[in-house]
């Protein structure tokens, strides 16, 4: 039992595996909220930010951990059409939609179901026709594996009654330093994606898919991620990234997408994706002096989310991989985050 919720309790269950690796999972949200990683010398250290009771991750609008949907990202004017009908959804973030809404997926309560070792829990959960202005009755089931090779894979399924969109994506802010121990600036990461999808003051994508060569985008070679923001200050963009990638070989196999890592303790993550986009958020607009998890207090730069998904807002923009979901289909997106020293 990890609190309650809206009345109901939440449980939180414990994935271990044999080398010592250790995910708590928990039903608000479909939520990771710890990940126990050991350092190149295997001392253990939780390396995603979170809270420690259920009503702060509740009343958080930054998706801590959660599940998002059932769209994740931003949906311009909170609206789309579909099959000539138009939608308008609920508008939680300036006059658009973000993470499904006012009440998105990593808001409710999901039914947890544990795997028969204890390296597997799987939630699921029903969102009803016209949920935050959805069409079609939406049946999702995300698992969470902790297996014996140091990876947790993050299997997300979706289902409907009657044609509607849907792109989920898992959403952990991960420092491998420790998650109290300041800011990402020391970490480096690369990224397996030759475009992007430019954004506008509202960092909504404009429609237009650049390549990254040249540009502060480029992470197709190890960038130290203090160097980044140092760049994209003299450049008018104080706050870091909040954009999406275009993955190579974007052909629904799973395949690695990015790199994270951290030379002062050796920690390294690689992620693998089912999914053609990627959206990396350094934390840069978190409130100052945000409490989490422990006694810590969190701030810009925190963590960095790496978000696989469809690209924002593709139930607007046609060549965007779509979003759209039909009766009888079974969509499954799958992240997988396999952790390593260096």
């Amino acid at each position: 039992m990890f609190g309650t919720f809206e009345g109901k309790p939440v449980e939180a269950y414990t994935l271990t595996n044999r080398n010592g690796l250790k995910a708590k999972v928990m039903s608000h949200g479909a939520r990771l909220i710890e990940l126990q990683a050991p350092d190149r010398d295997g001392r253990l250290a939780d390396v995603v930010l979170g809270f420690d009771d259920v009503a702060s991750y509740a009343k958080s609008p930054l998706a801590m951990g959660g599940t998002c949907g059932r769209m994740v990202n931003r949906i311009r004017n909170a609206r789309f059409t579909l099959d000539g009908k138009d939608y308008q959804l609920a508008a939680n973030w300036h006059g658009h939609q973000l993470h499904g809404g006012a009440k998105g997926f990593e808001q409710r309560l999901w039914r947890a179901e544990p795997g028969a070792n204890q390296r597997e829990v799987t939630f699921s959960y029903v969102s009803a026709d016209g949920e935050e202005g959805y069409p079609g009755e939406l049946k999702a089931r995300v698992t969470y594996l902790l297996d014996e090779d140091d990876s947790l894979t993050i299997s997300m399924e979706t289902g409907t009654n009657k044609p509607t969109v849907a792109n989920l994506s898992h959403h952990s802010y991960w420092n491998l330093a420790g998650h109290d121990e300041g800011t990402i600036e020391d970490h480096y990461i690369m990224v397996e994606a030759d475009s992007h999808t430019p954004v506008d003051q509202d960092l909504l994508p404009t429609g237009k898919i650049e390549p990254v060569a040249g540009t502060l985008f480029d992470l197709t070679s190890p960038r130290l991620f203090r160097d980044c923001f140092a760049e994209l200050a003299l450049d008018g963009q104080p706050d870091g990234f909040d954009g999406n990638w275009c993955l190579r070989q974007a052909d629904g196999s799973l395949r690695p997408c990015a790199q994270v890592w951290h030379e002062g303790t050796g920690r390294k993550i690689e992620v693998s994706t089912t999914e053609p986009g990627l959206q990396i958020y350094t934390a840069g607009t978190f409130p100052e002096r945000l409490k989490g998890k422990d006694g810590a207090i969190y701030g810009k730069f925190s963590g960095v989310a790496l978000e696989p998904q469809l690209y924002p807002d593709a139930p607007n923009i046609p060549h965007f991989p779509s979003a759209r979901l039909e009766p009888g289909e079974l969509r499954e997106q799958v992240m997988r985050i396999e952790f390593s020293t260096i």
